[in-house]
């Protein structure tokens, strides 16, 4: 039996409003900013990477479309809730309603943002949905197992290792990825959900209160909230 379309399609791609963020659907109109993201040692462990030397921001934004269009994806820009300034991306991955999970991955956040609220409120916002609207019983994680960043973060959204799968992907260059896989299921959401927002009202939307680099929006291109469309369950 094919699998149920996922709704995020249908009419559009929801937007997604945090407490400090809010996640717009990727779109051709992001790759001015897109372009202006600067490499990053951070990069270097992402299956994915926004910028770097041989990384093109109208290739990684090809990727995203490409994975919207497939009905398994959907990619986010992360974004500043009070001016959208430029904070990061985040995507929903392997959408399988049929057997209602997914995978949250892909995140990526901009040197300014690493530390503050912007993942904890992101994650929060994304979780919600996932298994609020969509009904989803299962939302993994992974990392590379020797990413401690993305590991710690991981972690700290009360999610439960489950192992270590071991040369599970082979990199662009030749080399072979251990991942450590991570997941939230439904019964345990609630309480999950109570660690991370104790943990949320603990954090700062810090880039606002320092000289940054973010990446604020062209001019041209003003920042309009949308507000999020009433989504019925795909699962009913």
């Amino acid at each position: 039996m094919r699998a149920a379309r996922p709704t995020f399609l249908r009419p559009r791609p929801a937007t997604l409003t945090g407490r400090d963020v809010v996640l717009r659907p990727i779109s051709r109109r992001d790759l001015p900013e897109l372009e202006r993201v600067p490499d990053d040692p951070a990069w270097d462990l992402l299956l994915r990477r926004p910028a770097g030397r041989d990384v093109r921001a109208d290739a990684w934004l090809a990727d995203a479309m490409r994975g919207m269009r497939s009905g398994i994806e959907c990619a986010w820009t992360i974004r500043d809730r009070t001016d959208g300034r430029l904070l990061g991306s985040t995507r929903y991955l392997n959408v399988d309603l049929a057997h209602q999970r997914l995978e949250i991955g892909a995140t990526w956040l901009l040197a300014d943002a690493r530390g503050s609220s912007a993942n904890l409120d992101s994650k929060l916002a994304l979780l919600d949905h996932a298994f609020d609207v969509f009904g989803v019983r299962r939302v993994h994680v992974q990392a590379d197992v020797h990413n401690e960043r993305s590991r710690r973060a991981i972690e700290g959204l009360g999610a439960t290792l489950e192992g270590v799968l071991r040369r599970h992907i082979v990199r662009p260059d030749g080399t072979t990825r251990d991942t450590a896989v991570y997941s939230i299921i439904a019964d345990e959401w609630a309480e999950r959900r109570a660690g991370i927002a104790e943990q949320l009202a603990a954090r700062e939307a810090s880039w606002r209160r320092r000289e940054s680099s973010l990446i604020v929006p062209a001019a041209s291109e003003p920042f309009v909230e949308v507000a999020m469309p009433t989504i019925a369950s795909a699962l009913g």
